[in-house]
């Protein structure tokens, strides 16, 4: 599905782990997972590459528009500092799960973000400038 554009599920009962891979040539730019059952730690998958059925990690690869809203669900351990290699998010929502642990420090690099929300009980620290 190297053409699609957008991903909606959001408000299902989807449950269990994401495991979302880019493909080269993959226009997704909005992932919406919001409001189901899904678990586990917050996928790092975002930024893998597929080619020739090789898996490689190219940090900033994703330099567009994106819109990611994983908020409403289960996930669970520490926002992962590699998020900040996703410059090209303008909206990133992972409110209302179970995270906790410190905002890392690696967000300071998303440039073009325009909303962020990390609403939840346990998570601290300062919010990178």
């Amino acid at each position: 599905m190297s053409e699609l554009s957008v991903m909606y599920l959001s408000d299902n009962i989807l449950s269990g782990t994401i495991n979302i891979t880019f493909s080269i040539g993959n226009q997704l730019r909005v992932i919406k997972f919001d409001g189901n059952k899904l678990e586990g730690k917050v996928p790092q998958t975002l930024i893998n590459l597929t080619t020739k059925a090789l898996d490689i990690e190219l940090p900033r690869v994703l330099t567009t528009n994106i819109i990611i809203d994983l908020s409403r669900n289960r996930f669970e351990g520490h926002i992962p500092s590699i998020i900040g290699d996703l410059v090209g998010f303008r909206t990133l929502n992972l409110s209302d799960n179970r995270l906790e642990g410190h905002i890392p420090a690696s967000l300071h690099q998303l440039s073009v973000l325009e909303s962020l929300d990390l609403s939840s009980k346990k998570i601290s620290g300062e919010i990178p400038q």
